[in-house]
Formats: C-alpha cells, sequence, structure tokens
C-alpha cells in the first residue's frame, strides 16, 4: 500500500475510533441521584412502591421522616431514631431515615452509619434499600 493511502486510512478510522470511545464513556457512567426536596424524594419513593411513615403519632412531617420497603408503625421506629448507627443493627433492614440538607444540618459527617447525599436531601439507614431507589431512579 502506499503511504497516503495508510494515513488516509488512519485520518478515517481514528474520529470512528474516538465517538465510540467517547459514547461508552458517557453510557458507563450512571446518572447521579439527585432530588432538589425531600417531598420529591417521599413522591417518587411512594410512587414506586415504598412506604412512607413522618416518625411521630401526629403525622405531621417536621423535616425528616422514614421510607421503608415495608410497612411500618411508630413502634418500629424505636430501634432507630439515633443516627448513631444508620444502616448497622437489623433495625435498619429496609428503613431509611431522610432529611433535607440546609445550612443549619443535618451534617453528614455527623451520621454514624451509612448514608447518602442525593441532590439537596441526606438520606441513612439501609445500604441495599438506597441502592435500589438509585437503580429505580435512573431507569426511570
Amino acid at each position: 500500500m502506499k503511504p497516503l493511502v495508510i494515513q488516509a486510512a488512519v485520518l478515517m478510522v481514528v474520529p470512528v475510533i474516538m465517538l465510540v470511545s467517547l459514547h461508552v464513556a458517557s453510557t458507563s457512567i450512571p446518572r447521579p441521584t439527585e432530588f432538589n426536596t425531600a417531598q420529591q424524594l417521599k413522591d417518587f419513593a411512594v410512587s414506586n412502591g415504598l412506604i412512607f411513615h413522618c416518625g411521630n403519632r401526629n403525622g405531621i412531617i417536621y423535616g425528616n421522616y422514614f421510607l421503608a420497603d415495608h410497612a411500618i408503625a411508630i413502634d418500629d421506629l424505636a430501634g432507630v431514631s439515633m443516627r448513631r448507627d444508620c444502616g448497622l443493627t437489623p433495625a435498619w433492614h429496609g428503613v431509611l431515615w431522610v432529611s433535607p440538607l440546609t445550612e443549619f444540618g443535618p451534617y453528614p459527617d455527623l451520621i454514624g452509619g451509612k448514608w447518602r447525599v442525593w441532590g439537596n436531601v441526606l438520606v441513612a439507614g439501609d445500604q441495599d434499600l438506597m441502592d435500589r431507589i438509585e437503580e429505580l431512579y435512573r431507569n426511570q
């Protein structure tokens, strides 16, 4: 083959390889899970079959709340009322504590156990349930 033909072939193949590489890289990075508000996360979770509990007996949300993959009552929340062991004890199985992030807290570094920040929302508790919600979010 003549050198000019080889150069032309290389010039045609390189852009194709670059485009394919860019496509593979952009599709292999999962979309981050982000919610603007805790209410937005609640609506998303409930619409996907998760259970919401306000965390108190009067039914009013005071900023934070719980999500679960099973029915929970106020008595079930006794084992998850402290944020020192989120996701680390059996009481946390299938349960998440959710709070909006503000300049006044809560501060993720002060949460014990497993937690994630999804946009403007702090989520702490069962890591498997967090993984399932992230998967639902990516597939919507």
